[in-house]
């Protein structure tokens, strides 16, 4: 089986798996993000009215954004320092190692905020929260620049690894033949023909891009494009021609869900919660916008004798003929409604309270409206509750896209020359030649620094605690290790790791400090013999206080 043909069925097989949620998107679209609301309903790249026309309410919409800014302002904040790369843990003791990654994690965030980074993030978790599934694929201009693009969700099919993390991805899109020429050096002869000609070269091709783990290759040929770690194919639909193969030291996507639905490789997000919420409540509010057009502009009777001579404007005038009879002379009257608007609002609000906290509204709400010094224990003493319930999604986040991603980006920046010379001790010989090992990425944004908290706060409420029996027995303390708890409190409320000493100098101050000790107690005793001998007179007391030294 060629190489086209076995993508193709391998994309056949992720379509059909993909198909059956195609439908639940499309509601959760319609409610929660009206203008990616085409995924089974196309009509085109223009704006469609028609889908926020049937939008009575946009509690949803409004929730997953606040969602999606709260988690870019909290987790992933453009201008600040939220992650650090740091050596690999056979690595972490050595000096000039350690301060090689602290000069390029901060050489990597100015190239993130030089880069599409953040506008893509704000899209990849607007995704993440209205489907629960979310991808993005980073990659490095020829111009050593690093771009982003979240895909589109109905637009790709994944596939897991027996961890259970997603490490195939197959997308179809579409693009021109001139912009493939623009981005392949050789086409297939239809597609190099479509580009030269005028006529042809801006019409839409439909692609296919396979990225997947490459089973059949060897490790010793590890450099070469078909023997990477990762298969990147690109194929034409229409004529099921392969236009480019190459490969990858690493995947080139990050792939994230919210939370896993059963077997399936795909996420369940807040708005799955709230779409029974949301369909209830755009109905409500339907009704209650009918109750209070009626109540602003009430339905009248209008007497038979009236008719065609009734004026219900403002200013109207209606005329009638007082000598009637009793029952000619009967007046208009508004047609009674007996609908409690009032109830139906409450009811509406509730709803709304629903929606939001599926949606961790009022969490990240507090963390956006509090002043900018507000600190990390503040932070959780605040919102502990809900920080605590946020935290596997954010373990979840941190695991599928956040490392991952980071891996990526740093080997990209470190492959194109973005960072200053590496130190030989982080290269190792591997069967495919010289290899270094994955750095590891601590989070220091202020939602990580807000979870870590609750360590600090179990210490500290540990010492309150232990403090009045400490007065009778200052053993009591002896099962911590006081020269761990600075550092751990440090980190947890944001304290940069280069200006924190490694253990082993922490270790050398500790004996320094012990040997400064030591000898300010021998001065002191030599003092007091000293003196011994001068007030006193005699050997015998000196050797007395020099604890009977000769």
């Amino acid at each position: 089986m060629s190489v086209a043909e076995n993508i193709l069925r391998r994309w056949s097989e992720l379509e059909t798996a993909m198909s059956p949620w195609l439908a639940w998107w499309q509601q959760l679209a319609d409610h929660v993000c009206p203008r990616k609301a085409e995924i089974t309903e196309r009509s085109g790249d223009s704006p469609n009215r028609d889908k926020v026309a049937k939008l009575f309410d946009t509690t949803a919409m409004d929730a997953n954004q606040v969602l999606a800014a709260g988690q870019m302002a909290n987790i992933t904040p453009m201008g600040q320092q939220w992650f650090n790369i740091e050596p690999p843990e056979r690595l972490a003791k050595n000096y000039a190692v350690r301060l090689w990654f602290q000069d390029a994690s901060q050489r990597l965030g100015r190239a993130l905020i030089r880069s599409n980074f953040y506008s893509a993030m704000d899209e990849l978790y607007l995704d993440r929260g209205g489907f629960g599934t979310a991808a993005v694929i980073c990659r490095m201009t020829p111009d050593k620049r690093l771009v982003f693009e979240t895909l589109t969700i109905g637009g790709y099919g994944i596939g897991e690894n027996d961890e259970r993390m997603v490490d195939t991805l197959h997308r179809r899109y579409r693009l021109t033949p001139r912009q493939l020429a623009q981005r392949f050096r050789e086409l297939p002869a239809d597609l190099k023909a479509r580009a030269a000609d005028p006529q042809k070269a801006n019409i839409p091709a439909d692609i296919l891009h396979a990225i997947e783990p490459r089973e059949d290759r060897d490790p010793s040929r590890g450099d070469e494009a078909r023997h990477m770690p990762v298969r990147s194919v690109f194929i034409h639909l229409e004529s099921k021609e392969v236009i480019h193969e190459a490969g990858f030291f690493e995947s080139p996507f990050a792939c994230t869900r919210w939370r896993l639905w059963g077997e399936s490789p795909w996420g369940w997000s807040p708005a799955w919660y709230a779409l029974p919420t949301a369909d209830q409540l755009n109905f409500l509010e339907q009704c209650t916008d009918v109750q209070v057009e009626r109540a602003a502009f009430p339905a009248w009777l209008i007497p038979s004798t009236m008719k065609g001579e009734f004026d219900p404007r403002p200013h109207g005038q209606s005329i009638y003929d007082p000598r009637g009879s009793a029952a000619d002379v009967a007046l208009p009257r508004e047609l009674e409604s007996r609908g409690r608007v009032d109830y139906a609002m409450e009811r509406a609000e509730q709803k709304r309270k629903m929606i939001r906290d599926a949606f961790f509204y009022d969490m990240f709400r507090l963390l956006s409206s509090r002043d900018k010094q507000l600190t990390a224990r503040e932070v959780v003493e605040l919102s502990s509750e809900k920080a605590s319930q946020f935290h596997p999604f954010f373990a979840r986040l941190t695991t599928e896209l956040l490392q991952p991603l980071l891996k990526r980006a740093f080997a990209e920046a470190l492959r194109g020359g973005l960072f200053e010379k590496p130190p030989l001790a982080l290269f190792e010989k591997g069967p495919s030649g010289w290899v270094m090992d994955d750095p590891e990425i601590a989070f220091t944004s202020r939602l990580a620094q807000a979870l870590d908290m609750q360590e600090t706060n179990g210490l500290l409420r540990t010492f309150e605690t232990l403090a009045p029996m400490a007065q009778l027995d200052p053993g009591v303390f002896d099962f911590i290790d006081s020269s761990k708890v600075g550092p751990a409190i440090a980190r947890s409320l944001g304290v940069s790791a280069s200006i924190m000493l490694a253990e082993e100098d922490i270790e050398a101050k500790k004996q320094a400090r012990a040997q400064a000790a030591q000898a300010a107690a021998a001065m002191e005793s030599a003092q007091m013999a000293s003196q011994a001998v001068r007030n006193v007179g005699g050997v015998e007391k000196a050797r007395e206080i020099m604890g009977g030294m000769p």
